[in-house]
C-alpha cells in the first residue's frame, strides 16, 4: 500500500488536524508497519511533529518527521523547481532530474540531519538546498511534482510499495 498525502493549507485547518487523533494514531501505527508514505508541501507540513502558526499558536501535527513548521506572512518558496537527485529514492535514480513548482509560506525546521533525496537547483525545497526528506518509508517535499513532465517518476512511485525494501 502507499499513502500520498497532497498539497493544501493544513495551517488552516491545524486545530482540526491536531484534535483527529484517531487519524495520527492509525498513520502513525502503518506507517510503523511498513507503509509506503509519499507527500508532497501540505502533506509534509502534516506529517511534521508540529506547526507554528501566524499567531505563534502551537499545532500538533503526525509527528513522523522529525521538526516542526513555521508560517510566514510572505512566501519563502514561490515558482517553478528544479530538482537533481542525489540520493537513489521512490520517484527517482541518482542523477535523474525533476521539474515542478512550490508555493509555501513556510520553513521546516528540522532536528537532526536527515537524508535529503534531491538538490534543488531552482527554487526553495526545505532549506534552500534540498528538498525531499526521506526516513525508512517515507519521502516528504514541498515540491508539487508536474505529471506532464514527469510521467515515469509516477509509475516508479506506484512500483513503490511492491518492492521488498522498506
Amino acid at each position: 500500500d502507499l499513502l500520498y498525502i497532497g498539497g493544501g493549507f493544513p495551517e488552516v485547518y491545524a486545530s482540526l488536524l491536531e484534535k483527529n487523533k484517531p487519524l495520527k494514531k492509525d498513520i502513525k501505527k502503518k506507517y510503523e508497519g511498513g507503509l509506503k508514505i509519499y507527500a508532497e508541501c501540505g502533506g509534509l507540513i502534516y506529517l511534521s511533529e508540529r506547526v507554528i502558526a501566524f499567531d505563534g499558536g502551537e499545532y500538533m501535527m503526525a509527528g513522523l518527521i522529525d521538526g516542526y513548521v513555521e508560517m510566514y506572512r510572505r512566501p519563502v518558496g514561490h515558482g517553478y523547481v528544479y530538482l537533481s537527485t542525489i540520493k537513489d529514492n521512490p520517484l527517482t535514480s541518482l542523477n535523474q532530474s525533476l521539474v515542478g513548482h512550490e508555493f509555501h509560506h513556510s520553513r521546516l525546521v528540522l532536528k537532526e540531519d536527515v537524508d535529503f533525496a534531491f538538490k534543488v537547483e531552482r527554487g526553495y525545497g526545505v532549506d534552500g538546498i534540498h528538498d525531499g526528506v526521506m526516513k525508512e518509508n517515507l519521502l516528504a517535499m514541498y515540491t508539487h511534482i508536474h505529471v506532464l513532465h514527469n510521467a515515469e517518476v509516477f509509475r516508479k512511485l506506484m512500483m513503490w510499495p511492491h518492492m521488498s525494501q522498506r
